[in-house]
């Protein structure tokens, strides 16, 4: 028997900083997100974002390796995307992925974070975000790397 919780804070984000994230089309995205990480036997806890970025707290089953749900995860969200807008192709949709283990203890702050993105980002930009995140989480990166479309 395996007695664990784990607890991720997953941004997916353009890289192009293409703004993907549409108002007309958030809850849909969302909802679909949300029902893949539950379909895969995981917990959904908070999802939001705006514009080039999404936010997912998700809680793992002990048994999912993190790099496939992550990996699939980022493939549901371009796949619905793909459905959704039709993409010239100058625009093809790339987006990349970042996540951060959470304390249960911080359960609570990391949700109202995600919740609060409409009006934080009202004063704050994506990129000062995300670098904070990786400072915060002491990530080592190249920053001109983050804002560079992966080439196949």
């Amino acid at each position: 028997m395996r007695n664990s919780k784990l607890i991720y804070h997953v941004v997916i984000y353009s890289p192009s900083r293409m703004a993907f994230l549409r108002e007309d089309i958030c809850q849909s995205l969302f909802d679909s997100v949300g029902d893949f990480i539950r379909n895969s036997g995981n917990s959904i806890v908070e999802i939001g974002g705006c514009s080039e970025h999404l936010h997912v707290l998700l809680e793992t089953n002990s048994f999912t390796p993190i790099h496939d749900l992550l990996e699939n995860i980022r493939l549901q969200a371009v796949r619905w995307l793909h459905h959704q807008i039709v993409f010239s192709d100058e625009e093809d949709l790339d987006l990349d992925i970042g996540f951060f283990t959470v304390s249960y203890s911080m359960l609570d702050k990391v949700r109202r974070f995600i919740v609060d993105q409409p009006r934080h980002h009202e004063t704050a930009s994506f990129e000062d975000e995300y670098l904070e995140l990786l400072d915060k989480h002491c990530v080592t990166y190249e920053e001109e790397s983050l804002w560079s479309v992966h080439q196949p």
